[in-house]
């Protein structure tokens, strides 16, 4: 099982749609449970907001979506941007 909890905004997420599909989004919001925002992202779960990468379908490439943390099947860690110190 993936922990969810690993991902961070600029990370790569796989994640499969209530219809099945897959879809690879790029994060670029996370969404907690927590006493603040008992709703989570919807329905009182932890989520995410991301922008797709890959669906298998061009027509989806660039839209926002939303997703549970419990959906996501791989998770594709972003490097930290290490500044050029002119080496």
């Amino acid at each position: 099982m993936i922990n969810q909890r690993e991902y961070q905004i600029g990370d790569r997420l796989f994640y499969e749609t209530f219809m099945g599909r897959w879809r690879e989004v790029k994060v670029t919001n996370r969404v907690e449970c927590s006493p603040d925002n008992p709703d989570g992202i919807k329905n009182g779960h932890a989520g995410f907001d991301g922008i797709v990468i890959d669906s298998g379908s061009r027509d989806d490439i660039g839209h926002t979506v939303w997703g549970y943390d419990d959906q996501i099947f791989q998770i594709v860690h972003e490097p930290e941007m290490i500044p050029d110190r002119g080496r």
